[in-house]
C-alpha cells in the first residue's frame, strides 16, 4: 500500500472510528475483502468516499486528499444530534452509541495533534482548528469556541501550552462572512488584555484573528509573537524598510524593526475584528 493511499485509510478509520479492516467494512456495508482489495489496489471506489462523508459529516477534501481539517463551517460534528434536545428523543440506541464513539474518537485525535504540534509553544500561536457550529437548523448563526488564550495590549502574556474552550460567541453568519473572510475554519477567538490599543480595542475585548496569515499583507492589526509573550499590535510599513509596530494609544511609543531584524518577527495571524463587551 502507498504511503498516500496508508494516509487515506488512516483518516478513513479516523472518520469511522475503525481500528481494523473488519470494522470498516462493517460500518461501510460491504465485504471485508473489498477492504483488502482497496489496500491492495491503492484506491478506494468514489462512492465509498461520499458514503463516509454522508455518514460521518467530515469534509470530502479533508479524507480524500487530507486537506483543511475533517470539520469545518461546512461539515459540523454529527454528534451534535446528542445535543439538540429536539432529536435526541428520536435517536436509535445504536446511532447514540456510534455518535458517542465518533466524539470521543475525535477528542483522541486532537490530542494526538496537540502533542505532535502544540497549541502554543515557545509563546507562538498555533492554531490546530477552529471550530464552529451552527447554532440552529436555519443556519444564521455561528458558535466559535472562545480560547483561553490572552493577547497583550502592553507588556507580552505568556500562555498556557495548550489551549482549552472556555465559552461560546455566538455570531451572525452574513457578518461573519462580511468581516472575518471566507476562511472562517482560519478564525481562532481570543481575548485582549491590556490598553496599548486602546481606542482600538479595548481590555478584555474579544478578538478574531486569523491565523492564515503569516507575514505582513498591508497596514493592520497582527497577533505578534515576542520573546516576553503575545501581543496584538498594529504594523505599517516603514519608509525607511522594516515595519513600524504600533500601539494606537499615544501613550505607548512606536517601536521599528528593521529589514536585517524581520526573519525574526514571528506574525501569528491579523486580527479581522474585535467586540467589546460592557459590563453594567
Amino acid at each position: 500500500m502507498s504511503k498516500d493511499f496508508s494516509n487515506v485509510m488512516e483518516r478513513v478509520k479516523f472518520a469511522l472510528a475503525a481500528r481494523t479492516g473488519k470494522e470498516i467494512a462493517k460500518m461501510l456495508d460491504t465485504a471485508e475483502s473489498n477492504v483488502s482489495n482497496w489496500r491492495a489496489k491503492n484506491e478506494m471506489p468514489s462512492d465509498f468516499y461520499v458514503k463516509i462523508a454522508e455518514k460521518t459529516g467530515v469534509s470530502l477534501d479533508w479524507l480524500m486528499i487530507g486537506k483543511g481539517f475533517p470539520y469545518d463551517d461546512f461539515n459540523t460534528p454529527p454528534w451534535l444530534e446528542l445535543k439538540q434536545p429536539n432529536w435526541i428523543n428520536n435517536l436509535s440506541t445504536e446511532r447514540k452509541e456510534f455518535l458517542k464513539k465518533l466524539e470521543n474518537n475525535y477528542q483522541e485525535y486532537i490530542q494526538e495533534n496537540i502533542q505532535k504540534n502544540e497549541f502554543i509553544q515557545n509563546n507562538e500561536f498555533k492554531p490546530l482548528h477552529s471550530h464552529f457550529l451552527s447554532d440552529d437548523p436555519s443556519d444564521d448563526h455561528i458558535r466559535f469556541e472562545r480560547l483561553d488564550v490572552i493577547a497583550a495590549l502592553g507588556d507580552g502574556y505568556i500562555n498556557n501550552e495548550t489551549a482549552e474552550v472556555v465559552d461560546f460567541v455566538h455570531v451572525d453568519k452574513a457578518w461573519a462572512r462580511e468581516n472575518l473572510g471566507g476562511n472562517l475554519s482560519r478564525i481562532q477567538v481570543i481575548t485582549a488584555r491590556g490598553d496599548s490599543m486602546q481606542g482600538t480595542i479595548e481590555d478584555g475585548d474579544v478578538l478574531f484573528v486569523d491565523t492564515s496569515v503569516r507575514s505582513f499583507e498591508g497596514e493592520g492589526v497582527y497577533l505578534l509573537s515576542f520573546a516576553d509573550g503575545l501581543k496584538a499590535k498594529r504594523l505599517q510599513a516603514s519608509v525607511g524598510g522594516g515595519l513600524l509596530v504600533i500601539s494606537d494609544n499615544p501613550l505607548y511609543r512606536t517601536e521599528t524593526i528593521e529589514n536585517d531584524k524581520l526573519e525574526k518577527l514571528t506574525i501569528c495571524g491579523k486580527v479581522r475584528g474585535a467586540w467589546h463587551l460592557s459590563g453594567f
